[in-house]
């Protein structure tokens, strides 16, 4: 996912004004901070599903707009006084609140009530011209209102600044004037062991094989999101978040496995997904998957070789990604079922020896083992960014973005023709398709007979070797994670042009 999946969160905590309040960490205490502005709350009021907990909120300025919001205890670390230090999982300068919604929400201030957030006012008040949470009197109340199990810390601030949401160091630290209050400890459903997949162990299958997988301990009216994600981003409850967007990466589970049916209903009109709903779901209003007696039911149906493991989490937080913290655990609720190992054909590239050849000269290769239905993408590779053992590779990724790097093959090389087709008018090209083809539509290259020829033609001294790879996962690129490639590929023989 690109479970790259599974984008990451941010949320928006609420201002207090003037300096940091030191307040309420052990019982019920008054003592304002130099600036008045205090919590007047426990430390931590624990309340049921369904149950409320009352803030008061004083010493504020009635001019002042502020900002309200719940932090998850996972994003969070309270210094005892009113301060705290918060994660920014996307470094883009703000606290991010994490999924506080699926725990407790904000349903009254100043005693009006609200149609439940997780912020108030939500994340799109324009800080140029804030709305905000004025006090009256000094003073802001709110009641939070609990809604599954965990604990959330309110957090208030100034609404200003470049954004709304809490601006922070990189050490973690507000540079905002700010606020943290008791917390709230909601005891209820949806601890993350009551999602319970199965099966829970490797379910091998050829392309074209089905498991089928139910999830239980659901919630009927919780949306969920499902995903598969590949064997190389996925650890010991932990995911790879390889863009540091807050998010787990999924990778290139749709040229392994797709999500078929859910619920017995088939997906994308029976074509298929990796992730269900998709990717542009929106979390203020997840269309979701919500279960029908506590269950959710699927198919996952093989694709092509290598292994996925089908994850279902809560479709909340700030995206519809899984969201995870800077170790590479989600903060919401999750569940890993068992993987899925699809064993298929595998890409075969001939000659595997290496050819030379003059300039203008020719070197013709045959790749086999491919799916018909797939596409494919086509590079050359110079010789100084990878190591070849046999059909397989050690790749360079001198930018750090996660993809192999080609360098400059159209120096040596270029790709001149493609099952017979001249590529670009004749002229020839390092890659087919080019680098802006769509990942998520790929035109790639299909196989004729589970066949692709190629031609390549010199251009000039050097060598480079032509890498075959399945067309998609979150870009056009081969896909690697510390030089090995985490899609299916392989790695022809070297063309030396003298």
């Amino acid at each position: 996912m690109r479970i790259r999946m599974i984008d990451g969160l941010r949320g928006a905590l609420v201002a207090l004004a003037l300096a940091p309040l030191a307040a309420c960490d052990d019982g019920d205490t008054d003592e304002p901070a130099p600036s008045g502005i205090t919590f007047d709350a426990p430390a931590d009021q624990a309340i049921a599903v369904g149950e409320t907990a009352e803030y008061t909120i004083t010493g504020l300025d009635d001019a002042q707009a502020y900002r309200i919001t719940l932090v998850v205890d996972a994003n969070i670390t309270p210094a005892g006084d009113g301060t705290a230090t918060f994660i920014d999982g996307d470094m883009n300068g703000a606290a991010d609140a994490g999924p506080s919604e699926t725990i407790g929400l904000i349903t009254m201030v100043n005693g009006e009530a609200v149609d439940g957030a997780k912020t108030v006012p939500g994340g799109m008040d324009d800080p140029a011209n804030p709305t905000g949470v004025f006090p009256s009197g000094g003073t802001i109340t709110l009641t939070v209102s609990g809604v599954g199990a965990g604990v959330v810390h309110p957090v208030a601030y100034h609404n200003g600044g470049s954004s709304t949401f809490l601006e922070i160091g990189e050490d973690g630290v507000p540079v905002e004037a700010y606020a943290v209050g008791g917390t709230t400890s909601v005891d209820g459903p949806g601890m993350p062991m009551a999602i319970m997949p199965n099966p829970t162990v490797d379910s091998p299958i050829a392309v074209g094989g089905t498991v089928d997988y139910t999830v239980t301990g659901l919630d009927d009216a919780q949306a969920y999101r499902i995903t598969l994600v590949v064997d190389a981003n996925i650890g010991m409850a932990t995911f790879s978040d390889r863009d540091n967007n807050g998010a787990a990466d999924a990778g290139p589970s749709e040229n392994i496995a797709l999500i078929t049916t859910v619920n017995g209903m088939p997906v994308a009109g029976g074509d298929g997904a990796k992730t269900v709903p998709g990717g542009m779901d929106d979390p203020a209003n997840p269309s979701g998957v919500f279960p029908s007696g506590g269950q959710i039911t699927l198919t996952v149906t093989g694709v092509g070789s290598g292994r996925v493991f089908p994850v279902i989490y809560h479709n909340g937080g700030e995206t519809t990604f899984l969201e995870i913290d800077n170790t590479g655990a989600p903060i919401e609720n999750f569940a890993v079922a068992g993987s899925v190992t699809v064993t298929g054909p595998t890409p075969q590239v001939a000659p595997a020896e290496t050819q030379t050849i003059a300039v203008d000269g020719t070197a013709d290769f045959t790749i086999s083992g491919l799916n018909d239905g797939q596409a494919y993408r086509i590079t050359l590779v110079v010789s100084d960014n990878v190591a070849v053992a046999g059909t397989r590779g050690t790749f360079v990724d001198g930018d750090m973005n996660g993809a192999a790097d080609a360098g400059p093959s159209e120096t040596i090389g270029l790709i001149t023709t493609v099952n017979g087709m001249p590529v670009a008018d004749g002229m020839g090209a390092k890659t087919v398709p080019g680098g802006m083809d769509d990942p998520a539509m790929p035109s790639g290259v299909f196989p004729m007979g589970g066949e692709i020829s190629l031609t390549v033609t010199g251009v000039g001294a050097g060598t480079v070797y032509p890498v075959v790879y399945e067309n998609g996962g979150m870009s056009t690129f081969l896909e690697i994670d510390n030089g090995s490639p985490i899609e299916v590929y392989a790695v022809g023989g070297g063309v030396t042009v003298e």
